[in-house]
């Protein structure tokens, strides 16, 4: 059930007649289909930005053999994609010894070594749970009100079984949409 078409007289009380319950009932199946169909429309249309984003992000890294490059390109072209406020892309070469990291802060990306202690907890709990990891952080003012609220989006990146980094999109200023995740 998509929804309720009600039709009401409030004149007087009256029995409809039933060409008249025909032609509602045609109406509504009509509406129906018509809303199925821009639902469908607008979850391809969905699809079709997603892959858009994907190809944009894939191109740009497969165009440096750099592995800090990759990561710098990987960071930014995510950030802006997806419309982010920062973004951690953070790889280990050899479990956990040796790696790199980017953040990309929105207008420029900064490269450190791999230091999985100073990954914030949602990092950290999605390489360990190989899992992907929502969550919502709140800081609020002397008085209580909430001042600055922030989602992120937290991937393991699997390189054939292993977890061998992790991927963290923060928006601070809206939320991601169910679709998004």
């Amino acid at each position: 059930v998509l929804g309720v078409l009600v039709i009401a007289s409030t004149e007087r009380s009256r029995t409809f007649r039933r060409e008249e319950v025909d032609f509602v009932q045609k109406l509504a199946n009509d509406a129906a289909v018509a809303i199925e169909r821009a639902r469908f429309a607008q979850q391809l249309r969905e699809v079709g930005e997603r892959e858009l984003i994907v190809a944009s992000v894939a191109r740009a890294v497969r165009e440096s053999l750099d592995p800090d490059e990759v990561l710098r390109v990987a960071a930014r072209e995510l950030g802006e994609q997806t419309d982010a406020d920062s973004v951690i892309v953070a790889m280990r070469w050899s479990e956990g010894i040796d790696g790199r990291t980017a953040r990309w802060n929105g207008a420029a990306v900064e490269l450190a070594g791999y230091d999985e202690a100073a990954l914030p907890t949602s990092a950290r709990l999605a390489m360990e749970e190989q899992n992907v990891v929502t969550s919502r952080a709140s800081e609020s003012d002397e008085d209580g009100v909430v001042a600055t609220s922030s989602t992120a989006i937290t991937l393991p990146l699997r390189h054939r079984e292993d977890v061998s980094g992790v991927l963290m999109i923060e928006r601070a200023a809206h939320r991601f949409e169910a679709a998004e995740i």
